[in-house]
């Protein structure tokens, strides 16, 4: 959601606008509940259970299995980062405000680019976006979810140099 406060305020200093796994609303009662009880486990508990519930959120099913160097990799990078930093991003989160009102003051070009499999972000979503910003292009890549630059890095990377490429 950050991207859109930055192409608010200053549209004249982009030519383009990425969005990744992303979505426009802000947190549900029921997600904001969610994240603070994530935050209250983390300052009881630390941070490998979350690690490890975030993996499973996050991945399809496929990298899940096939990736699994992938998947441990994220677990640790977690695992080492303060959690006074995870548990500040999903506060962060859990207060973000709704962005869906101002799409249509985008006007210069957007890709979306949204896993298939994405259960953080529904596809429905992406959609949602494309709909509603005028110069936008949807992109679905496949065996991927929320993670899709890590987890289907090449097809990812060929759609992104093809959208900066066009700018």
């Amino acid at each position: 959601m950050y991207p859109f406060f930055k192409v608010e305020r200053y549209p004249e200093r982009f030519k383009g606008i990425i969005l990744c796994d992303t979505q426009c609303l802000a947190d549900s009662p029921a997600t904001k509940e969610k994240r603070y009880k994530s935050i209250k486990q983390i300052n009881a508990g630390g941070l490998k259970n979350y690690a490890q519930t975030f993996v499973i959120n996050v991945f399809c099913r496929e990298t899940l299995v096939s990736k699994k160097e992938l998947v441990e990799k994220i677990k640790d990078v977690i695992v080492s980062t303060s959690p006074l930093t995870i548990t500040q991003s999903l506060k962060a989160l859990a207060e973000r405000r709704e962005m869906c009102s101002t799409l249509n003051e985008i006007s210069i070009p957007a890709l979306i680019l949204c896993g298939k499999e994405d259960a953080a972000t529904m596809l429905a979503q992406a959609e949602y976006l494309n709909q509603h910003i005028a110069n936008s292009t949807l992109n679905y890549i496949d065996r991927a979810g929320h993670l899709s630059n890590l987890e289907q890095p090449d097809e990812f990377n060929k759609i992104l140099i093809e959208f900066i490429s066009g700018l």
